[in-house]
C-alpha cells in the first residue's frame, strides 16, 4: 500500500517523485535542489539522471547527503529528452514532478499543484512561473501571460505552452506516455499532449517557479524560422495521432 501524507489543505497524496535531468548544472544546482527538498516528505524522492556532466554537479548532489536523492548516470550523453525519459522510467512515486537544474521552486509548489492534481480525470498540472535571468532579475512576472498559456490540443499545436519545469503528472498515465516516440522534439510537449488527449491538463495561474533563462538553457524564449515552425507542426500532428492510438489501444 502506498504511503500518504497530509498537507495543511487537508488532502492526502501518495509518494512524490521529482525527476531532474542534469548536465553541467553546478552553477544553479544547489539552490534549486534545496528549494525542492524542503517541500518533500521523508518517503518522497528526487530522481536525478546525470547526462555526462564534466563539472562538479555530482559532487554538489552527493554533498547533500540526503537519502531521498537517487543519482543515476547515463553511460554516454543522450540529450535532455532521453535523460528525462529514463528519470520517468525510474520514478516510483504516484505523483511525478519535473524539475530543471537551474530554476527555483517557490514555497508551496508541491502542496498547491498536488491539490489541483487530485481532481477527477486530471492527469497533469502546469503552474505559472516568474521568468528571471541569470542574476534573478524579473524578465516577465507571468509566463502564462507572456506565452498566452492554456489547455487544448489545437492551442498547443499552434504554440506549445506545456512547460516541463512547471509540470506535475500522475504515474497512472505512464502506460500512455512511456516509452517516448523517437521523433519528439521535447519531452514536455509529448507529456502535456498525451495527458490532454487521455484526460485533463489543468493550468494553475499561480507563479510557483522562478523560471531561469540564460545562455546555456536548452530552450529559449524566441521565435523560430517559418520552415522550422512548419516542421514542428508536422511533428506535432504525428504526436497527436500517436497519442490517440495509444489511448485507443488501452480503451
Amino acid at each position: 500500500m502506498a504511503s500518504t501524507k497530509t498537507y495543511a489543505h487537508g488532502g492526502e497524496m501518495g509518494k512524490v517523485s521529482v525527476c531532474m535531468a542534469v548536465y553541467n548544472g553546478s552553477r544553479y544546482l544547489q539552490p534549486q535542489m534545496h528549494s525542492i527538498l524542503v517541500q518533500l516528505g521523508p518517503q518522497d524522492e528526487v530522481v536525478v539522471v546525470d547526462d555526462g556532466s564534466r563539472d562538479d554537479s555530482l559532487t554538489i548532489l552527493r554533498d547533500f547527503q540526503d537519502p531521498r536523492i537517487r543519482i543515476l548516470k547515463n553511460s554516454q550523453n543522450r540529450g535532455v529528452v532521453r535523460t528525462f525519459e529514463r528519470a520517468l522510467q525510474e520514478a516510483t512515486g504516484e505523483i511525478i514532478f519535473l524539475a530543471d537544474q537551474d530554476d527555483v521552486w517557490l514555497p508551496e509548489r508541491v502542496k498547491r499543484m498536488t491539490a489541483a492534481l487530485v481532481r477527477p480525470g486530471c492527469l497533469a498540472v502546469v503552474c505559472d512561473a516568474t521568468v528571471i535571468n541569470a542574476e534573478e532579475q524579473v524578465l516577465y512576472p507571468s509566463f502564462f501571460q507572456f506565452r498566452q498559456s492554456g489547455p487544448g490540443v489545437i492551442r498547443n499545436l499552434i504554440k506549445n505552452t506545456y512547460l516541463g519545469c512547471c509540470m506535475a503528472i500522475t504515474a497512472r498515465a505512464k502506460p500512455y506516455y512511456l516509452p517516448f516516440p523517437d521523433y519528439i522534439p521535447m519531452h514536455d510537449e509529448w507529456l502535456g499532449l498525451v495527458c490532454q488527449v487521455v484526460g485533463e491538463v489543468v493550468f494553475l495561474p499561480e507563479p510557483l517557479t522562478l523560471y531561469r533563462r540564460h545562455n546555456n538553457n536548452v530552450t529559449l524564449l524566441k521565435s523560430s524560422p517559418p520552415l522550422r515552425v512548419l516542421a514542428k507542426r508536422f511533428t506535432w500532428l504525428r504526436m497527436i495521432i500517436e497519442a490517440f492510438q495509444r489511448k485507443q489501444a488501452r480503451s
